[in-house]
């Protein structure tokens, strides 16, 4: 869910930007990150069976004007085609 739906729904007499800065700043605490992670990877291991497939593609974080930079690699864009550098990782897990 989108935290602009949430913020919508809340019908807040200020800015709706303010009170999406407020709930995504509120969604960085430790406290709430802990009480919500367990409940999610819970919720997650209910759909994983043994052929389940798990692709994870960060590849998306582009670097364009980095030099150095750990982890760092080139990738080609599709469309338009060209070289890019970016950080991330491409990882598959599933049935061999």
């Amino acid at each position: 869910m989108k935290l602009s739906n949430i913020a919508r729904s809340l019908k807040e007499e200020i800015p709706l930007i303010k009170t999406e800065d407020r709930l995504s700043r509120n969604l960085k605490t430790e406290e709430l990150e802990a009480e919500l992670t367990p409940q999610l990877a819970k919720m997650a291991s209910q759909r994983v069976v043994a052929n389940t497939v798990l692709c994870l593609d960060l590849s998306d974080i582009r670097k364009e004007y980095a030099k150095k930079m750990e982890y760092l690699a080139l990738y080609t864009t599709a469309a338009p085609a060209k070289c890019m550098r970016a950080t991330g990782c491409a990882i598959s897990l599933g049935p061999k």
